[in-house]
């Protein structure tokens, strides 16, 4: 409803996209659940997508990162990676060269398990806000999509997929309610590596 009325006051455009990047999660009747909603609502979008469509941009995006050496694919078990960020310790994964981590990347397409490799933001580990300690940005799902079927196997966290999406469809105003205080800092962090447009972000 907010969304939908400032787009109105300013002449703008109101996009309904349904950020569908974690197969275990989605499910098909959630889709057409949140449309009936917003048709009883009086809501009406714009523009209707599924970030899901964009996976092969998400994926450059991700390629743009390790060429210029700000990612890497990290082997830590879940509790290892948990101690480290705690502990603002930084791990040995963060030590393999470009062509390495490329070579990491493609292999978890193919090769790697889930929970077995992880694609992960080389950032500061010291950082005041643990969210921005090396965060994950993909991860391995096997999980069938409700759209994309067994398509991908490789799937961005939200933090990384909302950054780019905005960009794509050229928002100029994201809204975002207090739970994400603390990865606002990531979400300006991964437009202002990979170049992107940056959104004014109203926090309520």
């Amino acid at each position: 409803i907010i969304d939908e009325g400032y787009a109105r006051m300013y002449d703008g455009k109101f996009i309904l996209r349904f950020d569908d990047t974690n197969p275990t999660k989605e499910r098909k009747e959630y889709y057409e659940a949140i449309k009936r909603g917003l048709d009883w609502l009086g809501i009406k979008a714009d523009k209707i997508k599924n970030t899901s469509d964009d996976m092969g941009k998400i994926y450059k995006y991700a390629e743009k990162l390790i060429e210029n050496g700000n990612a890497y694919v990290c082997f830590c078990m879940l509790e290892e990676l948990r101690k480290n960020r705690a502990e603002r310790t930084e791990c040995a994964c963060r030590n393999a060269d470009s062509n390495k981590t490329k070579e990491n990347w493609k292999l978890m397409f193919s090769k790697f398990l889930p929970n077995e490799a992880i694609l992960r933001l080389k950032t500061n580990m010291q950082n005041v806000n643990t969210a921005v300690r090396d965060p994950t940005l993909f991860r391995i799902l096997e999980e069938s999509h409700p759209l994309q079927g067994k398509k991908y196997r490789v799937w961005p966290t939200y933090d990384f997929s909302v950054s780019i999406e905005d960009h794509i469809d050229g928002v100029t105003h994201a809204m975002r309610t207090k739970e994400y205080e603390l990865r606002d800092e990531l979400y300006f962090l991964l437009i202002k590596l990979l170049g992107l447009n940056k959104p004014e972000l109203i926090e309520f």
